[in-house]
């Protein structure tokens, strides 16, 4: 019995009860049967993870965002499952997840606690100086990673340097990075949204290869982002606690390196690419399930895309 596609379930942080897939050709009405059950299944543990699919998703008490057609948004205690079984370290501090439909990329939103941060050094950021002090800070990182069971991972760059908008008091930058045992790169697309009270991070976690073509409507839906009243960055007042950093700090972790994300599709590839054939024998059963659960969950007529 092979088990791809138990474990192709756990990487897209799915259930993991999906019955397991012999590897051979299946007839049409065990690929009927095994969707049906796999899309019961997946569809009962998002419930079970607080998915919401419109409407406004709230990102702890802090913040909110909209959830347009066609997403899928958790909140804190459905991130945090999905980011730990895709993976992921995590602390608590994962306040919302919001998954794009069939497009291969998802949003974590984290918020940190430490006080307003100011800008003065906004016109002063070096990503030469910014990417030598991730590096040096990777060795703690990679021990944190290695004490939880999870492969280091190395940064290879920056895809795009750090950069402050004002008119919305975000600063954003892009890493490429590796992980030991898994084929290829990925990237991290960080926004950091600040509040009179924190940052708000969030991170899209995509493929280096669609980094570009996602930018788009990664934008698009942080417009239906904001701060609760009283937590915006305008409405800081004099007295409130301040940051131990700057915006400079921001790009290497604030005073605390963090690990990259692993998005929910990351591990499947890796999946795929060391499973070969054996592997392979069982993607049109996953793909059909995927399909399924989607047309489910976001009343959709035409699911084509998902069985092409």
């Amino acid at each position: 019995m092979k088990t791809y596609l138990h474990a192709t379930f756990l990487a897209l942080g799915l259930a993991a009860a999906v019955p397991f897939v012999q590897a051979q050709t299946p007839s049409p009405s065990d690929d009927s049967v095994k969707v049906e059950t796999g899309a019961s299944e997946v569809n009962d543990d998002f419930k079970k993870l607080g998915a919401q699919t419109e409407g406004t998703g709230k990102i702890g008490h802090h913040a909110e965002i909209e959830i347009p057609e066609g997403y899928v948004f958790f909140p804190s205690k459905g991130a945090q499952e999905l980011m730990k079984r895709s993976g992921n370290l995590v602390n608590g501090t994962e306040d919302g997840l919001i998954i794009s439909d069939g497009k291969g990329w998802s949003v974590l939103f984290e918020f940190k606690n430490d006080g307003y941060v100011k800008d003065d050094d906004k016109d002063e950021l070096n990503a030469d100086k910014m990417l030598k002090a991730i590096h040096e800070n990777e060795p703690a990182m990679n021990e944190r990673l290695k004490e939880a069971g999870l492969p280091a991972q190395h940064t290879v760059g920056f895809a795009v340097p750090p950069k402050y908008n004002e008119k919305t008091n975000n600063l954003e930058w892009a890493t490429r990075f590796t992980t030991e045992g898994s084929p290829g790169e990925y990237v991290n697309y960080n926004t950091r949204l600040l509040g009179r009270k924190g940052v708000m991070e969030a991170t899209l976690m995509v493929d280096p290869d669609k980094l570009e073509a996602s930018l788009p409507d990664y934008q698009k839906l942080l417009t239906g982002y904001r701060f609760v009243q009283g937590e915006t960055y305008a409405e800081y007042r004099q007295g409130d606690k301040l940051a131990s950093y700057t915006i400079g700090g921001l790009v290497v972790g604030g005073g605390a390196f963090a690990a990259a994300k692993m998005g929910l599709f990351a591990k499947f590839f890796a999946v795929l690419a060391k499973g070969g054939k054996a592997v392979f024998a069982g993607i049109a059963v996953v793909v059909a399930v995927i399909g399924k659960f989607v047309g489910k969950l976001f009343g959709r007529r035409d699911q084509s895309q998902f069985n092409q």
